[in-house]
């Protein structure tokens, strides 16, 4: 965004925000604390406050209605190109971009559509089984679509993972199972692999390991990858609750295998370390 654009809204939102009593964010928050504190120690109202908004959220609804007052947008016309007209349709082409604006100066994601049903297919692949591993007869890989998509995987201390690319993969299942197949079986075997991030928008295929896992193979192991990024920390389990925001990115989370014989489902951890309890 353009650096005065950014910097003039900032203003016109402290402005805003500073005309009344409930306007200063400082105070809004001290409010919801106080609040909180008597909740949590002292007493409860005698409405229910499941919906009550937080001095964030009444923040960004003022940002929000700030920006869409046609006042507003008619002095910031006024002063900055006053020649060129301006229609009542023009006004509300131009409110319209007021809810992501705002959004995108407090860092908030916008709310994730659902996935794209010619990128995710099967949200849930666990039929890819790989010749030579050693995850018992038989065993097929089950993998999760983390949430609705839109997210990179990370780890539960918020850290992204190494990874080895694969190119011109054209969906979520497909992504699986060339993680499964093609990359080196140490990897698949030694209980490192985690999942993968498949971006929709690329045809790219990250196969997901823990941290140092890509250092240890040779360069020969890691040619099978079309590029590699080792600077991951993450480490363990994929976070199964929520990951980066990434538009067009689908996250899948190993989640352990079933067996062909058997429809229990045993966890990735004990499964790929050899566990036989």
């Amino acid at each position: 965004m353009n650096l005065l654009l950014k910097s003039s809204i900032l203003t016109l939102l402290s402005t805003s925000l500073s005309s009344t009593a409930y306007g200063n964010v400082c105070v809004e928050t001290g409010k919801n604390a106080a609040e909180l504190v008597i909740v949590e120690n002292w007493c409860s109202p005698g409405f229910s406050t499941a919906s009550y908004a937080t001095a964030e959220e009444r923040c960004r609804d003022k940002a929000i209605k700030t920006c869409r007052n046609p006042n507003t947008l008619l002095d910031i016309i006024d002063d900055w190109c006053p020649d060129k007209p301006v229609t009542s349709f023009d006004l509300d082409d131009l409110k319209g971009y007021c809810k992501s604006t705002v959004d995108g100066l407090i860092n908030k994601p916008p709310t994730p559509s659902p996935p794209n049903p010619k990128c995710v297919g099967d949200p849930s692949p666990n039929g890819i089984t790989r010749s030579g591993s050693n995850n018992g007869n038989g065993s097929r890989f089950a993998f999760r679509l983390l949430n609705k998509g839109h997210e990179q995987c990370i780890d539960n201390r918020g850290e992204v993972y190494q990874w080895g690319r694969f190119t011109n993969i054209r969906s979520f299942e497909d992504c699986a199972e060339v993680c499964v197949k093609e990359s080196p079986i140490e990897l698949i075997n030694d209980g490192v692999f985690r999942g993968f991030n498949f971006d929709c928008n690329k045809s790219q295929c990250m196969c997901l390991f823990d941290e140092g896992e890509l250092d240890r193979l040779s360069n020969n192991k890691r040619s099978v990858f079309r590029g590699t990024d080792r600077r991951g920390n993450g480490y363990d389990s994929i976070n199964r609750n929520r990951g980066l925001y990434a538009p067009d990115v689908y996250c899948g989370s190993l989640v352990g295998f079933m067996g062909e014989e058997e429809e229990e489902f045993k966890t990735s951890r004990r499964v790929l370390r050899g566990s036989t309890d």
